[in-house]
């Protein structure tokens, strides 16, 4: 996979988490396109760039526990 596809996929998922409407982690999977499996290494991927991510099960959505939050630039920059 191409790194701009994962960062987007990456922030995808984030603001889902963030709009805390992720549903349950096979719906989440489904969402996205994606197995169940390659949704939790990505969740674990930003709990390890800081996210605290818990689930909620009365809810049933992923949300974050702390005030984390995720910017992605991709640019070209002129000196």
């Amino acid at each position: 996979m191409k790194l701009l596809e994962k960062l987007e996929r990456m922030h995808r998922i984030h603001k889902l988490i963030k709009l805390e409407a992720t549903g349950t982690p096979e719906e989440f999977a489904e969402r996205l396109n994606l197995k169940r499996r390659q949704v939790y290494n990505i969740l674990n991927e930003l709990r390890d760039i800081g996210a605290d991510i818990q689930y909620n099960t009365v809810s049933r959505t992923y949300y974050y526990k702390n005030d984390f939050d995720m910017e992605i630039r991709i640019g070209k920059y002129s000196r």
